[in-house]
């Protein structure tokens, strides 16, 4: 067979094969050629579309910071205005002592912080270290500032370190990782920013600690499996990377294959972000596309053969032919024919508290710490009775704080600031007469609660009078509210409620802050709607001083039952007082004073003495209204005269000029118009009117040759009879005789 084939291929003319192996030959050269430009172009596609991605995904590295930098910064708005934390920056007390500072708050704020956790997946841990202080708070326990440091820096704290200033901006610290960390970070990353209170005033450092994990898993999803993605600071230190380069001058240095699909791109934090495909990726892909075009190449190579043997065959036809003429010309008889031939590509759990602290005593220090803030969460359980009062009692007689009476009582304050010691020290002082306990809990900066615990309700009301004769004489205590007496621990909550509501009331009656809901509750009935202050507000804008007292005397007789106020009704006034001002201003451009219009905002219904504060502001505003409304009367009242005596001397001449025009004219009466008048000019307006009128005509009578006739009927009278008889009457001589004695 193969000896066949043997035979056939020499049998093939030369010049045949010469112009097959030509033909075949270019058009290998030619298919080359082609797979080269498209492996050119394939690979300058591929590696655009890789720089393509890595601008996109860089970008969405950078937009992912900056988003979580937004978050950080929300962040820190939200808990600088958290009302515990500002309570505890305020607070006096610097060191970690929990006898002093309000445990209540201080659990209350880890708890905000631990909602805020709960909110944000990209931050493991919060602390806060407030200016001045020597403990630092967090969402996994209140610690000492230097325990902090240390295990933050491994250092000691430094009264120089700007992490315990306030900070213009946020700052990142970068932290040595853990050689046990299987996290995608480089190095653990820490978040500081400045707390801002309502007031702008930064009064803490929030330490921020991002989650390194989640963080990376997040970014491996912003990237391509097959892209290296690395972040470094200015300063060259390594932010984030899931490549092998460990600084930016390594990464330059891995060859012009991955400079050409590196993008780079610097954020407003000064942080520099490269994605590029990584060097073996990028050589596999270009090996694979070089590998198809090489399978291409073979194999149109190999259906080029029949292709090319086909046009060779039909090109050679006519030279075969040729060549068998010339052969039978040739040969004669020997008829030598030619033979024919046919061919051609994250989530882990921290650690548990209990094993940060392998130490015993640092162990025992942190539950030393909740203790309390476990007791005032049970206390605050029993007050709002959110749970099975029984077991509450019993677990806080467990914590060392029992509760053994059957009678109870609830007091409730609202003071300027609640300072923890102050209101503690009254509570204990309670306890050393008798049996007894009293308890204190902080809700807030202004509020507070006293629980008070008797063996029968004549103890409980006696404890209660002594106790409120106390808070009575305590500065800065503006209301107390007293709730009944009540013989189970399930009502306490009805006690509690009753004292929160009384605070709702002032106590009108000389040298007493107490509201009694006892005495209040019959006569709460009675409470009706606030009332409107219209009238009030109607009176005030027209300038009716002593009239808008009166109906203001009436908002007040209509709202205090007996001796107590509700506080509403002075926020009422207020706001509408306040409303009233503005309208003055606005409509008629004069108010009173700027002192008393910022004592009226800076009023508060919770000072000490609200409702003869409130009152005293109102008199000055009153005063002072008075004052600045006398004088725009005054302006204008003098620019309605000059507005009259503006029109009347330009229609002074005319016939139907009278006082009913005037009136019609201006829109007010005619004796209104009169009055004005007179008091500008001292005459009445017919008398002023005729003044004008005669002299004018003295004027013509003396220079001009006009006929009397002509002369009143320019002058403004209808005839000349009316005329000669007024100016008689004013002259004592008639036109005529005038005219003679003084012709000029």
């Amino acid at each position: 067979m193969l000896h066949k084939y043997i035979t056939k291929w020499k049998s093939i003319p030369k010049i045949f094969l010469r112009m097959f192996l030509y033909n075949y030959i270019f058009f290998l050269s030619l298919l080359f050629v082609i797979c080269a430009g498209v492996w050119g172009f394939a690979t300058h596609q591929r590696r655009q579309v890789f720089r393509e991605r890595a601008s996109s995904h860089c970008q969405a590295l950078s937009e992912y910071f900056d988003s979580l930098f937004t978050s950080f910064d929300r962040l820190s708005v939200t808990v600088g205005h958290n009302a515990r934390l500002r309570s505890l920056a305020s607070d006096p007390v610097s060191e970690l002592d929990f006898d002093l500072i309000d445990s209540t708050m201080l659990f209350s704020a880890q708890q905000d912080m631990i909602t805020s956790l709960a909110i944000n997946s990209s931050i493991s841990n919060l602390a806060i270290y407030l200016y001045g202080k020597d403990y630092v708070i967090s969402s996994y326990g209140t610690s000492t500032l230097e325990s902090f440091y240390q295990s933050l820096f491994l250092m000691e704290p430094n009264a120089l370190s700007e992490y315990l200033r306030p900070l213009d901006a946020g700052s990142f610290l970068f932290l040595p990782r853990s050689e046990d960390s299987n996290s995608v970070l480089s190095q653990n990353s820490v978040y500081v920013i400045s707390l801002v209170d309502t007031n702008g005033t930064r009064y803490a450092n929030l330490f921020i600690f991002l989650d390194d994990r989640e963080i990376g898993q997040h970014l491996e999803r912003l990237v391509d499996s097959s892209e290296n993605y690395y972040i470094f600071t200015n300063q060259n230190q390594t932010v984030l990377t899931n490549g092998e380069a460990a600084s930016e001058e390594e990464l330059l240095s891995l060859g012009h294959a991955a400079s050409q699909t590196l993008f780079l791109l610097e954020n407003a934090d000064d942080w520099k972000f490269y994605v590029g495909t990584s060097p073996e990726y990028l050589k596999s892909q270009m090996l694979l596309i070089t590998l198809v075009l090489a399978a291409l190449w073979f194999a149109a190579a190999f259906i080029g053969i029949p292709v090319v043997f086909t046009l060779c065959r039909k090109n050679y036809k006519p030279i075969r032919e040729l060549a068998d003429l010339i052969s039978q010309q040739a040969q004669n008889s020997k008829n030598a024919s030619l033979e024919k031939k046919t061919q051609m590509e994250y989530e882990t759990l921290k650690l548990a508290i209990s094993s940060i602290f392998k130490d015993k005593h640092l162990l025992e220090e942190q539950l030393s710490i909740y203790k309390p803030v476990l007791i005032n969460s049970l206390l605050l359980q029993l007050l709002e009775n959110t749970g099975n009062s029984d077991s509450v009692i019993s677990g806080l007689a467990a914590l060392g704080v029992p509760i053994p009476y059957p009678c109870y009582k609830c007091i409730s304050l609202q003071a300027v600031s609640i300072h923890q010691e102050i209101f503690i020290n009254r509570a204990l002082s309670m306890r050393e007469h008798g049996a007894l306990s009293c308890l204190f809990i902080s809700i807030d900066r202004h509020t507070g609660y006293y629980l008070v615990n008797a063996p029968d309700c004549e103890s409980c009301l006696a404890a209660v009078s002594s106790l409120t004769a106390l808070l009575d004489k305590t500065a800065g205590v503006s209301c107390i509210g007293i709730g009944c007496c009540v013989q189970k621990a399930d009502n306490i909550s009805h006690s509690y409620r009753q004292a929160k509501e009384a605070l709702r009331y002032l106590n009108l009656s000389a040298g007493s802050k107490c509201v009694s809901w006892e005495v209040l509750e019959p006569i709460q009935a009675q409470s009706a709607l606030l009332p409107s202050l219209s009238a009030f507000s109607s009176l005030l804008l027209s300038g009716q001083f002593t009239d808008a007292d009166k109906e203001l005397q009436k908002y007040w007789k209509k709202n205090i039952l007996q001796e107590y106020v509700p506080k509403s009704a002075l926020v009422h006034f207020q706001q509408g007082l306040l409303s009233v001002l503005q309208q003055l201003k606005k409509d008629h451009g004069f108010c009173c004073d700027d002192t008393c219009i910022h004592s009226l905002q800076s009023w508060s219904v919770n000072m000490p003495e609200a409702f003869p504060e409130l009152w005293q502001i109102w008199e000055n505003i009153r005063e002072s209204l008075a004052r600045s409304f006398s004088d725009w009367k005054e302006e204008r009242d003098s620019e309605d005269i000059r507005l009259f005596l503006d029109y009347l001397h330009e229609h002074i001449y005319e016939e139907d000029m009278s006082l009913s025009k005037m009136a019609a004219t201006f829109h007010i009466s005619e004796s209104t118009v009169s009055r004005r008048i007179k008091a500008f000019t001292g005459y009445s307006f017919l008398d002023y009117v005729s003044n004008k009128r005669i002299s004018h005509a003295c004027s013509l009578l003396a220079e001009t040759n006009m006929s009397v006739q002509e002369i009143a009927v320019a002058t403004g009278y209808l005839n000349d009879v009316t005329f000669r008889r007024l100016f008689k009457k004013q002259m004592g001589i008639t036109p005529s005789e005038y005219r003679q004695m003084n012709r000029r």
